[in-house]
């Protein structure tokens, strides 16, 4: 014969199968939070690849490093180099061009002594034949006019010139040694300026 279960044991069962319910519940919650963390993790892992992956623009670049004159910059791996003298100074000139072809689409570093130590802006004054510098004081031109910057960790200048042509130069003082970077702006039309400015800001002095 059937007997109805007694209150204190219905009431035991009844709060047994809620305790499991509850524990159920809890421990599948816990294995969801668990998968989510671990599915972010993955993707922030993903985009963290990505970001190394894009980290930096010069892949693939070659790098220039003159031991002699204590720099180095990187330039488009169809890019040349080339290495001269002239008048006592350093001339590398970074060319669009071939290994062995003349030079015709390029832009240039010069590399000249600066045995007073001179600022950079007096420099350019006093030398105006080698850096293009406008006549006078500095002050706005068609082309713009100077610019104080840094360049590889030391104070520079930025300035246009025009004349027979249009050029931007560049120049920076450190160890009693002019660097003077040049680029003509008829090149505007094509990617030499763009790569002038991308060698740029690669360049840097090494100890």
């Amino acid at each position: 014969m059937f007997q109805p279960l007694h209150p204190n044991r219905f009431a035991l069962y009844f709060f047994s199968v809620v305790a499991i319910v509850l524990l159920s519940a809890y421990f599948y919650g816990q294995w969801i939070l668990i998968q989510i963390d671990n599915n972010l993790k993955d993707v922030e892992t993903a985009e963290l690849g990505s970001l190394a992956t894009k980290s930096d623009p010069y892949e693939g670049w070659k790098t220039y490093r003159n031991e002699e004159f204590g720099f180095e910059f990187k330039y488009p791996r169809d890019y040349f180099v080339h290495n001269s003298f002239y008048d006592g100074s350093a001339l590398i000139v970074i060319d669009s061009g071939s290994d062995d072809s003349e030079v015709e689409y390029s832009f240039s570093l010069s590399i000249h002594g600066n045995p007073n130590n001179i600022s950079v802006i007096d420099w350019a004054k006093e030398n105006s034949n080698l850096s293009n510098y406008p006549d006078g004081d500095l002050v706005p031109t068609r082309l713009g006019g100077h610019t104080s910057m840094v360049l590889a960790g030391q104070d520079a200048i930025d300035y246009h010139w025009h004349g027979l042509g249009n050029g931007r130069e560049v120049l920076v003082s450190h160890k009693k040694l002019i660097y003077q970077w040049s680029v003509s702006l008829d090149y505007s039309q094509d990617n030499i300026y763009d790569n002038f400015s991308s060698v740029l800001s690669t360049f840097k002095f090494i100890p």
